[in-house]
């Protein structure tokens, strides 16, 4: 029934580079169509960096009383046509860019191999794309595979069929793949996503959509009361070993995040920074 209002549209947002002002005011937008407030923007520090790169080149006029949300005095506060939006740094939010380095007991490298679907559907750009992938296990992550460039022409979905190889010193749970940019080499591509490995542990298939910006990360424009901290078990607590003239006592209460009204928040996907590139000397 709200459809035809237009509350109905999603609230997850797809960026597709640097963080800007008209991004924040539409998500603010979006959580007032639903009847939210949100007014806190939470994304890592590398991209609050570049939207600040943005905001304070612009004209800032401070008058004599105002808040200082009105006049945009604060580059870490957007005034909006919904809310008065903060922006927060969080390294928690920083995204996966280079691979790990290997670590005694990590898989070995896979193979693998890249095709054109030649099938329209995806945000790819005509042009020449870079890919490498690593294996991953609870010991860590692989030196990475050998590179493999594809062609494509705009719209088409880009196939890599991965293929686990033995050795190292665990065997792979999932394959991390890395991208470059448009017309990219491997010394420049960052991670773009994760797929498990198949039930007969032999590799999997990735398909690349283009939907996955290499090296961007999420932000969340949240609103505090639609959600709270859900107890999982009852608090609880356990008497350790005597030591000396102590008694220690270990206490646990399990929790996790629940969003009640999760339609007032607003995901914020695909935002890049300036990020150069890391480690370059392991590909």
């Amino acid at each position: 029934m709200f459809a035809e209002f237009g509350s109905n549209q999603t609230v997850v947002l797809s960026v597709g580079g640097t963080l800007t002002q008209s991004v924040i005011e539409d998500s603010s937008v979006r959580s007032a169509m639903n009847m939210g407030a949100a007014d806190r923007l939470v994304l890592d520090p590398i991209s609050l960096s570049a939207y600040n790169k943005i905001a304070y080149a612009k004209e800032r006029i401070m008058l004599a009383g105002s808040a200082q949300e009105a006049t945009g005095a604060h580059l870490r506060t957007q005034w909006t046509s919904s809310a008065v939006v903060s922006l927060e740094a969080s390294r928690f939010l920083s995204g996966k860019t280079a691979p790990a380095r290997p670590r005694s007991g990590s898989p070995a490298a896979p193979s693998i191999a890249v095709s054109d679907l030649g099938a329209a559907g995806s945000l790819l750009q005509t042009g020449s794309y870079a890919y490498y992938v690593t294996s991953a296990s609870i010991r860590g992550e692989s030196y990475p595979s050998l590179s493999a460039s594809q062609a494509v022409t705009a719209g088409d979905k880009v196939q890599i069929v991965i293929t686990a190889n033995s050795g190292g010193g665990s065997s792979a749970q999932y394959f991390n793949v890395y991208r470059s940019d448009l017309n990219g080499t491997a010394s420049v591509a960052k991670f773009i996503g994760k797929v498990a490995v198949n039930a007969a542990g032999t590799g999997a298939t990735f398909i690349d959509l283009g939907n996955r910006q290499p090296g961007s990360v999420t932000g969340y424009l949240v609103q505090a009361n639609t959600m709270g901290f859900a107890q999982l078990a009852p608090y609880s607590k356990l008497k350790l070993a005597v030591s000396d003239l102590s008694l220690p006592e270990a206490h646990f209460r399990f929790l996790s995040l629940a969003a009640y009204q999760p339609r007032k928040n607003v995901l914020l996907e695909n935002i890049t920074g300036q990020l150069a590139p890391n480690n370059p000397s392991i590909y």
